[in-house]
């Protein structure tokens, strides 16, 4: 995949729907090994740090929420609890009907195991044939949403992915209107990546390196975005803030006109600093956040005479 080429969210759009399948092929049915588990995340983190361009040694859990993709192991969750569904409301005379009660009657069956202790199911409160397919909607979404809140949440959990969205939805950097540099330096924040990939000493105060913290304080961004200290990534907090969806309210669209183009000036600022000797001219943008602003701005009613 070519970084400049298709965006990331497409490509992982395209990923979900021509190669994963491939991979998922046969899951809802088998039964594994931790081995084999690994083999199958692994597979997957390869094809997520080729869509982003990322270090083979790179962690995918953000580049996986930004665009709302689930694990594997969380695929195969849905995928079995999707067939212990629909196997409720097959035909009478369709084959897995006829051979299902000689599996029930078997101790230990897969079939068995399956229904017992598949985590969706075991979630869901009501007997799955009066489940409706919007009931098993909604039990699916609510066991992602608590193993996000759980690796959120825990000690040893992602700072970086605590800062994002909390909720399942694909991040709106992914998809509202910028500049492929505004993109991708949204993105890189996100994930933690400096610009060179490496720390280098601050060129503005000539005291520290220039890591995330030291850019915080030293680019003063807690005032230019009027944002609370009590927020410690405060480009992180305002990321967060962006639409989901065309605004209508205007005092949400004056407040995105004010500050979206600071925004994009800071990490503009942010990338000049970690490239000194490079051709500062690429890192001058006479209107930062201009495509943003215009869609967001409501076009003046046509007047017929």
């Amino acid at each position: 995949l070519n970084p400049s080429g298709l965006s990331r969210h497409l490509s992982s759009q395209l990923y979900s729907q021509f190669i994963r399948p491939k991979l998922e092929y046969g899951l809802a049915i088998s039964t594994f090994k931790k081995s084999h588990l690994i083999s199958i995340e692994k597979t997957q983190n390869l094809c997520i740090r080729m869509i982003y361009g990322a270090h083979h040694k790179s962690e995918t859990k953000i580049m996986r929420h930004l665009v709302k993709m689930p694990s594997m192991s969380e695929r195969i969750a849905i995928l079995q609890a999707k067939f212990v569904y629909r196997a409720e409301f097959l035909p009478s005379d369709a084959l897995f009907t006829i051979i299902r009660p000689v599996l029930e009657a078997q101790q230990g069956s897969f079939w068995s195991k399956l229904k017992k202790k598949s985590p969706i199911i075991q979630q869901l409160p009501e007997v799955l044939s009066n489940l409706t397919s919007k009931e098993l909607k909604a039990g699916i979404r609510l066991f992602l949403q608590n193993n996000l809140n759980s690796i959120r949440s825990a000690v040893t959990g992602s700072k970086l992915l605590s800062c994002c969205l909390p909720n399942l939805s694909v991040d709106p950097i992914m998809w509202l209107p910028m500049t492929n540099r505004e993109r991708s330096r949204c993105i890189r924040w996100r994930l933690g990546w400096l610009p060179g990939g490496r720390l280098h000493p601050c060129n503005k105060c000539h005291q520290t390196t220039f890591s995330k913290k030291h850019a915080i304080q030293c680019l003063n961004i807690h005032n230019r975005l009027h944002i609370s200290y009590y927020q410690p990534d405060p480009v992180s907090f305002f990321l967060n803030q962006l639409p989901k969806g065309h605004p209508t309210s205007p005092k949400r669209i004056q407040y995105l006109t004010s500050y979206w183009p600071i925004l994009c000036s800071i990490l503009m600022e942010l990338d000049s600093y970690h490239h000194p000797t490079s051709n500062q001219q690429q890192y001058q943008d006479p209107n930062p956040g201009a495509a943003l602003i215009k869609w967001i701005t409501p076009t003046a009613p046509q007047v017929t005479e």
